[in-house]
């Protein structure tokens, strides 16, 4: 083959292939971005996006948000509303959700003079352990008006970039017939409605077909970004006391599995430096929820059900019976004999497991 063959043989296959990631990001859509999509069932959606698109067509039917990772994504604003009187609640959760997103998604609706009166922000444990996100986690990606870039920036970037594992996990979602999730995007809030039907039906069974249910974790998990979190936690304080926000915080109910992979010193440090800045409900721990895998997808995310009562406690609803060891109010007044208990509860734990440790086995506490 000669030079020239070989120059336009190789100008063509980039070209072709260049087409290619084009045409397939565009008309399969892995993000659910362009929508435009072949195909009807989404598989890996980039939250960020999609809902500050809507909010940006329809923030004035909104006053208050739901601030978290998708571990609160599966709670109807609806539920909260019902305790707030007048509320009008959006469910802002997003996947891997961290104390980066909460202040950029804040600070934008500061700026654009969105009304905004309550912040239901959820904390999750690892936040100590990570802040931001990757250039090249495209599922993660903010909207561009919140970070101050061009839209059409934003939209070269997701056309050009070659999504490959997406595209196939859509089209694999898409040959199999499974619509995994049941989205509400006017509110903001989806439910996993295939695994509640699987756990409902039968949660034993379900249990024990989760491999994160079956393994064996060590505490490694550590607050290296820890003073980040913080630091945004202060400034998120600030801005809702500054613009007569009100700002209800709680820490999420991992499930035991999870617990199992903090480092202790770390998870006490970052509940005491919470309590210096404002009040919360703590429900991480090993509680009667949190032990009971049947109140779980998997080990990262708990269902509706939790959220429920989660509401229930922060908002004294004696209607609900929530158990008596879930949930607790934290002061800085507080957080000391607290963080007592949460020792003591943790020797328990670790007691109670240890012949169950040698069989490479968790406890399980039915429904």
């Amino acid at each position: 083959m000669t030079s020239r063959r070989f120059s336009h043989f190789f100008f063509i296959s980039i070209l072709l292939l260049v087409s290619t990631i084009l045409i397939a990001n565009l008309l399969i859509d892995p993000f659910s971005i362009f929508k435009v999509s072949l195909l009807k069932h989404p598989f890996q959606i980039n939250e960020r996006f999609i809902k500050i698109e809507h909010l940006q067509k329809n923030h004035t039917k909104f006053d208050s948000y739901l601030f978290g990772s998708s571990r609160v994504v599966n709670t109807d604003p609806m539920i909260i509303e019902k305790y707030i009187p007048h509320s009008k609640f959006y469910n802002l959760a997003v996947s891997s959700g961290n104390f980066s997103d909460y202040l950029a998604h804040l600070n934008y609706f500061i700026k654009e003079k969105y009304p905004i009166k309550n912040i239901y922000l959820q904390i999750d444990l690892d936040n100590f352990a990570h802040y931001g996100h990757p250039d090249d986690a495209y599922l993660l990606k903010m909207h561009p008006y919140v970070i101050g870039e061009k839209k059409w920036k934003f939209y070269v970037d997701y056309l050009t970039h070659p999504s490959w594992i997406n595209i196939k996990g859509k089209f694999l979602a898409n040959f199999e017939d499974q619509n995994h999730s049941t989205y509400n995007w006017d509110k903001g809030y989806h439910i996993k409605t295939y695994l509640e039907k699987a756990i409902q039906k039968n949660c034993q069974k379900y249990r024990q077909t989760q491999p994160s249910f079956q393994r064996k974790y060590s505490r490694n998990i550590r607050g290296i970004t820890l003073s980040q979190s913080i630091l945004s936690l202060k400034t998120i304080k600030k801005l809702c006391d500054e613009n007569q926000i009100n700002l209800i915080v709680f820490i999420t109910p991992h499930n035991q599995h999870m617990m199992d992979r903090f480092v202790l010193e770390d998870y006490f440090n970052f509940l005491q430096q919470i309590a210096v800045i404002t009040n919360y409900y703590d429900f991480s721990g090993y509680n009667t929820v949190t032990t009971n895998d049947c109140n779980y997808y998997e080990t990262s995310h708990y269902r509706p059900l939790v959220g429920n009562l989660i509401a229930a406690r922060i908002f004294h609803d004696s209607t609900i019976s929530v158990p008596d060891d879930f949930g607790k109010f934290i002061t800085k007044n507080t957080i000391d004999n607290h963080i007592i208990l949460l020792k003591k509860q943790i020797d328990e734990y670790e007691e109670s497991t240890k012949h169950d440790d040698l069989l490479n086995l968790k406890p399980f506490k039915s429904k």
